[in-house]
């Protein structure tokens, strides 16, 4: 929506990041922006396994106590 309202701010950061076309600094942005949400979405499953780790853990303690 901002790219269709102010073209003018993409063509101004394409000219300054020195790409040559518009529609590749939009493409590179989105590509970027994709590998940034992926990389975050890995950081929390991986969070989310080492919590499920550390209750499979508990729970056996707890059942080894009984």
């Amino acid at each position: 929506i901002i790219i269709a309202a102010f073209p003018t701010i993409i063509n101004a950061a394409a000219e300054k990041t020195g790409v040559s076309n518009t529609i590749n600094l939009i493409i590179i942005v989105t590509v970027l922006t994709l590998f940034y949400l992926q990389f975050r979405l890995y950081v929390k499953v991986e969070k989310q396994g080492q919590d499920v780790t550390k209750l499979v853990r508990e729970i056996a303690m707890k059942e080894k106590k009984r």
